[in-house]
């Protein structure tokens, strides 16, 4: 018996909301590098999540004016790293069926790592509480759309500094 479709649909909404959230974070990198969409899209293409980030943060510190429209990006790209913790935990878990468990299904992450060797992480899940995190992606999204104009009317053509 596999796991509901509840739950299916739910992992997927994580799924696709997550990707829209990429998205929109190559999109920052695209404008603040200020270069044509392509040359975006070419950049973002190489990143991972986390490079993604560690370069618009980058580029926001070294690009926007106002000191107060960069930590407000800060506080949106700690959200996104929150979350995306959080959806690697649920995208990368094994997902089993038990008896008298929650919905029937538990979630299953093992590790390996220096500081605690082995572990096996289990956890009761209701497809309710996956469906509500991925309308939290989903709002998340919506911030970082709603923040747009606000990060490219800031956008500086930084003059280069002087290297001698």
């Amino acid at each position: 018996m596999p796991i509901s479709d509840e739950h299916l649909r739910a992992l997927g909404r994580v799924t696709v909301n997550f990707s829209l959230l990429e998205f929109h974070l190559g999109w920052y990198v695209s404008i603040l590098l200020g270069e044509d969409s392509g040359t975006g899209q070419i950049v973002n293409a190489q990143l991972s999540f986390k490079t993604q980030i560690d370069l618009l943060m980058s580029l926001a510190r070294y690009k926007i004016k106002e000191q107060i429209v960069t930590e407000q990006l800060e506080d949106l790209i700690r959200r996104a790293k929150d979350i995306e913790d959080r959806r690697n935990q649920l995208v990368h878990s094994a997902w089993l069926l038990k008896e008298g468990a929650a919905e029937g299904v538990i979630r299953l992450k093992i590790t390996a790592r220096a500081k605690h060797g082995l572990k096996h992480t289990r956890e009761e899940v209701r497809a309710a509480n996956i469906d509500a995190f991925a309308t939290e992606i989903q709002g998340l999204v919506g911030s970082f759309m709603l923040y747009r104009q606000v990060v490219q009317e800031q956008v500086a053509v930084p003059q280069l500094p002087k290297l001698f």
